[in-house]
């Protein structure tokens, strides 16, 4: 992590959240990267969605996330 974020000028941490965020919609967050590639929600909607689930398992993340009702805001 440290050699990535000095070759961007990000810290570890920053890093490590842009890699997670990246990560999860593939392979914990089904939802969220079905909302994502629809156009249907943009990265800091994404953020919100990935960063709470990090203390699920990952059946229980991929039961979370977006739903039809979110995404239209009804």
């Amino acid at each position: 992590m440290k050699e990535v974020a000095g070759q961007v000028r990000w810290t570890p941490h920053r890093v490590e959240r842009t890699l997670a965020l990246g990560l999860d919609p593939t392979t914990r967050l089904p939802r969220t990267l079905a909302a994502s590639q629809a156009g249907m929600i943009d990265q800091d909607r994404a953020r919100a969605v990935s960063e709470p689930t990090a203390v699920l398992s990952d059946q229980q993340a991929a039961e979370s996330g977006p739903t039809h009702r979110h995404q239209t805001g009804g």
